[in-house]
């Protein structure tokens, strides 16, 4: 209930067709991250290893590390997918829920920050080893932190005031 009533909305949030292109632009790397597999099965193997290789600056890409999809692994290890996961999620999410979200300005969006914990956290204690480093806990906690986090920018996103076009006529000024 508190994060319903720190939920409060100081900006106007906009919905519509900001929040579909949003959603669309935030869904493509998870998209990008299921292609190569889908790629290299339909034999278009040149094109999977130059996606794997967009991400490789990003990613350890350890096959033993990554899920698999039709013989092979996708672009990028669990925890990574997990990540990209979760912002393709807030994309689906934020457009029914906007006005959940709260701003990160205040008290709740601070609170909401929390909800990162997890995914910055669990590579750290998993390496001491007070915590499992099973696939679906990298995974998991990596989709909540990046979802958590993206729908703290489309928050932020939505609040900017739509944008003005310019006047087609420059304004008169009166000569004295």
């Amino acid at each position: 209930m508190a994060l319903l009533e720190s939920a409060a909305v100081e900006a106007p949030v906009r919905t519509g067709r900001r929040a579909v292109l949003l959603a669309a632009a935030l869904s493509v790397p998870l998209l990008l991250v299921i292609l190569p597999p889908l790629l290299e099965h339909a034999g278009l193997a040149a094109a999977a290893a130059t996606i794997r290789e967009a991400f490789h600056p990003f990613c350890h890409q350890d096959p033993e590390r990554s899920f698999p999809l039709l013989g092979t692994t996708l672009a990028v290890c669990v925890r990574c997918t997990g990540a990209y996961g979760g912002v393709a999620l807030a994309g689906l999410l934020f457009p029914l829920m906007p006005r959940l979200v709260p701003d990160p300005d205040t008290r709740g969006g601070r609170l909401w920050l929390l909800l990162t914990l997890p995914g910055l956290l669990h590579p750290v204690f998993s390496k001491l080893g007070p915590l499992s480093d099973a696939p679906w806990l990298r995974g998991g906690t990596a989709m909540l932190a990046s979802c958590a986090l993206a729908l703290l920018l489309c928050r932020v996103v939505a609040a900017i005031p739509a944008a003005r076009p310019f006047p087609l006529e420059a304004p008169s000024h009166e000569q004295a």
